[in-house]
């Protein structure tokens, strides 16, 4: 004997198709972290992903705000982060360098870092960089946006000295 086919599952009219409430969307009680002063979550993952890197990384935020580098990072650049700390963006474009072929400074819109993240699109450069000693050193930069539904969220740099003077990340 043929039994009666189950029932088909009712998809709940008020959740999309990832289970997400647009009702509570709309709820003016519910604050995003952002709102409440937090990092957005994508900047919390990256800064623990560059932690965990031998690559010198830096992090910054939809502002363009330095807001993290590595300790590889900060062994090239001659000091840590913690002895900086987060930097807007027109003071830490500069306070390294960087300096073109011909040891003349690059201007700070034309940093891979920031391209990517005023762009939205992955960047890449060379040039040379002066640490807290003085002592320059040609890098490599690739930087990428990061980037969510909500738009951008910042970007991430890494970089590779191509000098044989400190070989941090190589």
């Amino acid at each position: 004997m043929l039994s009666a086919p189950a029932p088909r599952r009712k998809s709940h009219p008020s959740r999309d198709v990832c289970g997400s409430s647009p009702a509570r969307a709309a709820r003016p009680d519910i604050v995003s972290h952002v709102e409440a002063g937090q990092k957005p979550i994508e900047l919390i993952l990256a800064r623990n992903f560059i932690s965990a890197l031998s690559t010198p990384a830096f992090l910054v935020d939809e502002g363009g705000v330095l807001i993290f580098y590595n300790e590889s990072a900060g062994m090239l650049l001659g000091k840590r982060f913690e002895e900086i700390g987060k930097v807007g963006p027109e003071h830490w474009g500069t306070m390294f360098g960087p300096f073109d072929e011909s040891g003349g400074p690059i201007p700070y819109d034309d940093l891979p870092l920031v391209m990517a993240v005023r762009q939205g699109l992955p960047a890449h450069s060379r040039f040379s960089i002066r640490s807290a000693d003085g002592t320059e050193h040609e890098i490599e930069v690739s930087a990428l946006p990061i980037l969510t539904p909500q738009g951008s969220r910042g970007g991430l740099a890494f970089f590779w000295t191509t000098d044989s003077s400190a070989k941090v990340g190589d």
